[in-house]
């Protein structure tokens, strides 16, 4: 069922199926960064409360094939399968779509024994969003001064990092952070200066920007690279 379709610029046609809580902030976030979402649910009542953050909502039961293929998904650029722990569900689903030859799928696992039966029917992204917001949660509490972390793989991440006292006043360039911790400094968070508006905010950094108090870092590594400039550089 059909029921709402916006006129705007879109960058990518995205189907998200299932419709729990992940799969709706999903869907509103896609839809804010400019993307044209289908969502799917076989909940009518779901689809009524998603409708105004997508451009087109349909209540289907995904685990029939017959319904999956009136979709007309091979359209879509990329398809996420988000269902809640409904284990024959979520299987039969990804076998349908996976038999379906779509292309770009993920597909969300909730266990080992998930994961490793989506794996025997030929499926690559596997994601699981606990696991990696535990995973992230624990890149920031384990060092000091790293107040964010955002796992990108099994080995890198981004990590948002208090600046040192002893780098104020030093040039990126004398840092040598590739040679020296194997890090990339993506960007740079300033806070405003004297209540200079145009002084705050995020900038990319080249060699001769000079670090100052109230930075926040935005480097790219792994968590022993990172573990070794802290160790360098300590907040106090």
């Amino acid at each position: 069922m059909a029921i709402k379709r916006k006129n705007k610029t879109l960058k990518k046609r995205i189907a998200v199926i299932g419709l729990g809580e992940f799969g709706k902030a999903l869907v509103a976030y896609l839809n804010e960064n400019g993307h044209e979402v289908t969502a799917i649910d076989k909940d009518i009542k779901i689809i009524e409360e998603i409708k105004d953050f997508c451009a087109l909502a349909v209540c289907v039961d995904t685990s029939n094939r017959t319904s999956l293929e009136e979709l007309d998904l091979e359209d879509m650029d990329e398809i996420v399968v988000a269902l809640a722990e409904n284990f024959e569900s979520l299987i039969t689903t990804a076998y349908n779509l996976k038999a379906m030859n779509l292309k770009s799928l993920h597909i969300r696992y909730h266990s080992e024994l998930n994961r490793k039966i989506l794996q025997m029917i030929g499926i690559e992204n596997l994601f699981n969003p606990e696991e990696r917001a535990a995973a992230s949660m624990a890149e920031q509490l384990s060092y000091q001064g790293v107040k964010k972390a955002t796992l990108l793989s099994e080995e890198y991440s981004l990590f948002e990092v208090e600046i040192s006292p002893l780098l104020y006043g030093t040039k990126l360039k004398e840092l040598n952070l590739r040679e020296n911790f194997q890090l990339n400094l993506v960007a740079i968070r300033r806070a405003e200066l004297n209540g200079n508006e145009s002084e705050g905010g995020v900038f990319l950094p080249d060699s001769k920007t000079v670090f100052r108090e109230k930075e926040i870092l935005i480097l790219f590594g792994n968590s022993e690279s990172i573990k070794r400039f802290i160790s360098a550089y300590p907040i106090g």
